[in-house]
């Protein structure tokens, strides 16, 4: 199979003790995409109703209008917990749900620390040629920013992790 090309940041820890670790999390538009299309949808009523008697989902990203977010919020039990929540920090809220749809196929993807501090992110197949996977890897390195890494190891899908020297 096409395994991922997987990358996996660690980031520094807060200068102070007491302090948690931040959650650092955004959106990076990838110059190529990762290989994996992500099924979109766009809420609307008869969706959010489909939605709330089945409490299944079809699809991985849930876009949604600003006049529907309250519409919606009853959903929240359901697409929390699973990550599909619509959220204007996710830029899953929007006004022309044709151009979402266009840049997430496209390669733009969410990265999200987790509590421990690391950031795990693919970024492209292991079939894609070098070029894509650097310009990838350097997207993904400039949103975030060098300043905030503590080291970055790079991996395949159930392969060994190589570490990169920053």
């Amino acid at each position: 199979f096409d395994s991922s090309a997987e990358m996996h940041i660690r980031l520094l820890p807060p200068k102070n003790k007491k302090t948690k670790q931040e959650q650092i999390r955004g959106i990076v538009g990838l110059p190529h995409s990762i290989g994996k299309e992500p099924k979109v949808g766009v809420v609307d009523e008869a969706m959010a109703e489909k939605i709330l008697k089945e409490k299944k989902t079809e699809f991985d990203i849930l876009l949604a209008t600003p006049d529907m977010m309250p519409k919606i919020a009853r959903l929240a039990k359901i697409l929390g917990p699973q990550g599909k929540m619509p959220n204007p920090k996710t830029g899953t809220v929007t006004t022309d749900s044709k151009k979402t749809i266009e840049e997430i196929k496209s390669g733009r993807v969410e990265y999200k620390s987790d509590n421990t501090g690391n950031i795990h992110q693919m970024i492209g197949k292991v079939s894609f040629d070098n070029k894509k996977l650097t310009e990838n890897y350097r997207a993904l390195i400039a949103a975030i920013g060098v300043s905030k890494i503590q080291s970055i190891t790079l991996s395949a899908t159930m392969g060994p992790g190589v570490k990169v020297k920053l």
